[in-house]
């Protein structure tokens, strides 16, 4: 009996762990030239009720749904050419939310969708710098390392590849939210903590 349970527990095991290894940590990308770049993450919620389901929500952009959809603990992001845009979240055929954004050029957007944890409702709201990248940097990727290819079906989408990200070093990271500070975008208090965060990576 004992050899039946080490098994099992062996085997359920080697399922989490293959599992979560497929699991894509979040990483800050690069704002594209003449581009904004907009996160859409799913916040981890807490639930004690049995009845909580964790469906999975559509993101549409104007009137043409993306893929893949987002789970709870899950991001993903656009680089979208600076324009007002409506983003919506969906969730199954009836609930669905909506943020109108009036997009800048090297602006970072981060729009967090928060499941209740009693009910099917949700919210969806744009967070402020230091909120939302705290909360993203404990999502994984939506559609397990997914990269939106298909431009020509969304206006102003632009494609984001391995390749055209530069690589970004500390001090460019700090001279960027040093900008965003003198720009009024960032308080001193949000320009340091972010600035504590980089030193840290």
């Amino acid at each position: 009996m004992k050899k039946i349970i080490s098994i099992v527990t062996v085997a359920f095991l080697s399922i989490v762990f293959t599992a979560c290894a497929d699991r894509t940590p979040f990483k800050e990308q690069e704002v594209l030239k003449d581009t904004a770049l907009v996160y859409v993450y799913i916040a981890k919620t807490v639930s004690t009720d049995d009845n909580f389901h964790d469906d999975p929500l559509s993101i549409k952009i104007d009137d043409k749904t993306l893929t893949p959809k987002i789970m709870q603990n899950e991001y993903i992001a656009y680089n979208l050419k600076p324009r007002s845009i409506t983003i919506s979240a969906i969730k199954g055929a009836v609930l669905s939310q909506e943020i109108k954004l009036d997009l800048k050029p090297s602006q970072v957007y981060y729009l967090r969708v928060k499941n209740s944890s009693n009910s099917d409702s949700f919210t969806f709201e744009k967070m402020n710098q230091v909120v939302g990248l705290q909360e993203i940097a404990k999502t994984t990727v939506a559609g397990s390392n997914f990269i939106f290819k298909d431009n020509d079906k969304i206006e102003g989408l632009v494609e984001t590849t391995p390749d055209n990200k530069a690589t970004r070093t500390k001090a460019d990271e700090i001279q960027r939210l040093y900008d965003m500070k003198e720009k009024g975008i960032l308080s001193q208090e949000e320009f340091e903590t972010l600035k504590a965060k980089v030193i840290k990576k």
